[in-house]
């Protein structure tokens, strides 16, 4: 079977199966994820033979940027192991966050720089619409942003707008970290470029799980893959600034040299900017954009 064109929606899907490293299809593999391999296997973007799982390299994208990060995505999935018995089990948000607070005591121990994060926060609205502020013990934050703990880079989907999620970003940014927007159905997260905790799919168990992996044959992708998603990526001001005024005047069907007559701006300004937020949402059309927004996809009004 030869490879198909790939899209942005395949996109997704590809990037689902290789951050999950599966090889081995069973009773037990997650049905979201066997759902996932059968569109790729329609596409041409996968093969099965019995239980036995391949991914293959597209042989174009619709975005030509995309090629990059096919490739990195099936690095990533060529390299992760069935059996990873060094690697640690996060379970629950307790589990992460007991292990980022292990990571904060060493490095204040041996009064380091910062700790550097880059963090990508999957497109899931259970995801960005926690209040994660809420959660966050206000001693906790102030010592972390006082002391400058960490810093680094995140990437945050487009639904993250005017959520919970966005309300986080101004802490980021005290905090040094340069904020991005960019459609990813992964949640993961690389440490200082040396580990990686990537967060575990398991049918039918209550507590999120995640994976912590040190090992060079995994960080090393993750690395390149995360370069990849921060280069595609659109500075959150900017698509920020958009979506508050262009996008919504895009979902009620306004033509570009209405909405820069409106909003006192150069047509190629409002022209640059839909085209930096159908990028950032991961869409191929104005119209898709529009509809999106529309929807409350991308931060917009809810019908």
């Amino acid at each position: 079977m030869h490879a198909h064109s790939a899209s942005g929606a395949s996109r997704q899907d590809y990037e689902r199966i290789a951050l999950s490293g599966i090889k081995r299809i069973g009773a037990a593999t997650d049905p979201g994820l066997v759902e996932a391999i059968d569109r790729l296997v329609e596409q041409g973007l996968a093969e099965r033979d019995g239980q036995s799982l391949s991914l293959l390299p597209p042989a174009e994208c619709e975005d030509p940027e995309d090629v990059d990060l096919f490739r990195a995505l099936r690095d990533v999935w060529l390299r992760a192991d069935d059996v990873r018995d060094e690697d640690r089990l996060l379970y629950g948000e307790l589990g992460y966050w007991m292990h980022w607070a292990d990571l904060l005591r060493e490095r204040e121990a041996r009064e380091d720089s910062p700790l550097r994060m880059d963090v990508v926060v999957a497109d899931d609205a259970e995801v960005v619409e926690r209040d994660w502020l809420s959660t966050f013990d206000p001693e906790v934050v102030e010592h972390v942003v006082s002391h400058q703990l960490v810093t680094g880079r995140v990437i945050l989907p487009p639904r993250a707008l005017d959520t919970p999620t966005a309300e986080l970003v101004p802490l980021a940014m005290r905090l040094g970290f340069q904020v991005r927007v960019f459609p990813s159905p992964s949640h993961y997260v690389v440490y200082d470029g040396e580990f990686v905790v990537l967060r575990e799919e398991a049918p039918g168990d209550p507590l999120e799980g995640h994976r912590l992996t040190r090992r060079r044959a995994v960080v090393d992708p993750m690395r390149h893959l995360f370069s990849l998603q921060w280069s595609a990526a659109m500075p959150w001001q900017e698509y920020e600034k958009g979506a508050a005024g262009i996008l919504a005047l895009l979902s009620r069907g306004w033509t570009d040299t209405r909405i820069a007559a409106a909003m006192n701006v150069s047509v190629r300004t409002v022209s640059r900017r839909v085209t930096e937020a159908m990028r950032a949402a991961g869409v191929q059309s104005r119209f898709e954009l529009g509809m999106r927004y529309a929807r409350g996809e991308l931060g917009g009004p809810t019908p």
